[in-house]
């Protein structure tokens, strides 16, 4: 069962800065969600905004919602940066 991916522009603003190289790794990464929202290596957050997963030394974090079979993206950053 697949998952509708919602990319926030926030978000895609944020991808849009990369590196070319780590672009289509993370466009990769979040197609793979639509089918797999909580792979392998998927971390919930413990403030409860949604979940993590590693691309790299990118984070890529995120919503599902079930109900609607959707899996939001809210932000893409550096991990250095990401929970700031």
């Amino acid at each position: 069962m697949t998952y509708t991916v919602i990319i926030k522009q926030p978000a895609e603003k944020q991808i849009k800065t990369f590196p070319d190289k780590y672009i289509a790794r993370i466009h990769s990464k979040i197609m793979e969600l639509a089918k797999e929202p909580r792979p392998k290596g998927v971390k919930k957050l413990a403030e409860g905004i949604g979940w993590r997963v590693r691309v790299g030394n990118y984070r890529i974090i995120y919503e599902i919602d079930d109900l609607a079979k959707q899996v939001i993206i809210i932000r893409v950053k550096l991990s250095k940066d990401v929970y700031r």
